[in-house]
C-alpha cells in the first residue's frame, strides 16, 4: 500500500529579473512531472547528481513548498490543500533529517532541549514526561543523559546525527525524509548510521523517503529507486534491479563513476568524447535532456522526449530512454 504518491509534480522558482511591465519572469523547473510512490514500510530512495531536484522532492513531501502543478497525495489526502492545524498535524506525521547536523541544531541549545521541542511546540506531554521520553529517544539512538547536557559543538558529527534522527522520531512520525543522511560524515562513522535507521525502521515500521548522491548507501538501504536528472525522473524500479540492469545511459554513467577498490576491474568508458546529438537538430524543449551527452542518442531523442515507460520484460521496472521502451 502507497504511502507517499507524487502524481504528475511540477515545482518552478523564479529566475532573473521579472519580465516588461511587472509580467512574469523566466522560471526554472527544478521538478519536472515526477511521478513515484513509496510503499508503507519500504525505502524509496532518490539519486542522482546535485542539482538534479533531489532535495526539491524532499522539501515538497516535507510540506515546505508546495507544488507549482500535481499532486503530493500523503495516505490518501492532498499535502497541497493542508492549511493551519491540518497541516500541523501533517508535519506530526512526517519528519526530516536533514544533511548537515551542525547547521540544522541551534549551538545555543543543549541537546535535551533540541530533541524535546517538537513535543513543546504540539502540547505533548507536561514537563516529567517529557523529560522521560527525551531520555528513552536518546537511549534509542546510542545517546545518554551526558550527551544530553551538552551543546552541538560538544559532539562529534555522528552523535550531531544521532540527535537529528531522535528528534525526528520524537513524534512519532510514519515517514522520515532523509536528506542526505550521511554524506557529512566520515566514512568509518556512515555504515553506524546506516545500521541504526535500518534497525529504528523496523522497530518503529518506520517509511523512509531517501534523498542521496551515494550509490553505496542507496544499495545498502533502499528497495526502490529513482534517478534523476535535471528535473525529470528518468529511471525507477526495483534497487536490486536497476543498479545491476541499469535501462538509462544516465544511470550507466552514474555507476560508471562509482570508485571501486580493484580500478582494473572497472568496466572501460566508452571510447572518445561524448557525441553530438544526430541530425535533424530540433527545438530542445522536446528532445530527450540527456541527448546531448548520451553515447547511444539516435535521431528519435531530438524529436520526441522519451516518457517513463515500463522497461521491456521488466514489469516494475521504469525508464525514459526511446532504447528502453523497445
Amino acid at each position: 500500500m502507497s504511502l507517499l504518491v507524487f502524481d504528475g509534480v511540477v515545482k518552478t522558482f523564479p529566475v532573473g529579473r521579472p519580465g516588461l511591465l511587472g509580467g512574469p519572469g523566466r522560471v526554472r523547473r527544478a521538478v519536472d512531472e515526477v511521478s513515484f510512490s513509496v510503499e508503507r514500510g519500504r525505502t524509496y530512495a532518490l539519486v542522482g547528481e546535485s542539482g538534479c531536484g533531489k532535495t526539491t522532492v524532499a522539501r515538497l513531501a516535507a510540506a515546505l513548498l508546495r507544488p507549482t502543478r500535481g499532486r503530493v497525495v500523503f495516505a490518501g489526502g492532498d499535502v497541497g490543500r493542508l492549511r493551519g492545524r491540518a497541516l500541523a498535524a501533517y508535519r506530526r506525521r512526517v519528519q526530516m533529517v536533514f544533511q548537515d547536523p551542525a547547521g540544522a541544531l541551534d549551538p545555543r541549545q543543549r541537546v535535551a532541549s533540541a530533541v524535546e521541542e517538537p513535543l513543546l511546540i504540539h502540547g505533548l506531554g507536561g514537563a516529567a514526561r517529557r523529560r522521560a521520553e527525551v531520555g528513552r529517544l536518546l537511549e534509542v539512538v546510542g545517546l545518554g543523559q551526558r550527551e544530553g547536557a551538552r551543546f552541538p559543538h560538544q559532539l562529534s558529527g555522528g552523535q550531531k546525527q544521532r540527535v537529528l534522527i531522535a528528534r525526528a522520531l520524537a513524534l512519532q512520525p510514519e515517514l522520515v525524509i532523509l536528506d542526505e543522511p550521511v554524506s557529512a560524515l566520515d566514512v568509518s562513522v556512515r555504515a553506524q548510521i546506516l545500521t541504526l535507521l535500518t534497525r529504528l525502521q523496523r522497530e518503529n515500521d518506520l517509511t523512509y523517503l531517501l534523498i542521496s548522491h551515494d550509490i553505496g548507501v542507496v544499495g545498502y538501504s533502499a528497495d526502490r529507486v529513482g534517478v534523476m536528472h535535471r528535473g525529470r525522473l528518468v529511471e525507477e524500479g526495483p534497487a536490486d534491479v536497476v543498479l545491476s540492469r541499469p535501462a538509462h545511459p544516465y544511470t550507466v554513467g552514474l555507476l560508471r563513476a562509482v570508485p571501486v577498490p580493484d580500478p582494473a576491474r572497472r568496466p572501460p568508458p566508452p571510447a572518445g568524447p561524448p557525441p553530438e546529438p544526430p541530425e535533424p537538430r530540433t527545438d530542445s524543449s522536446r528532445a530527450c535532456l540527456y541527448a546531448h551527452l548520451c553515447p547511444r542518442a539516435a535521431r528519435s531523442c531530438v524529436r520526441r522526449r522519451p516518457a517513463l515507460r515500463t522497461v521491456a520484460g521488466r514489469a516494475d521496472h521504469r525508464a525514459s530512454c526511446h532504447l528502453a521502451e523497445d
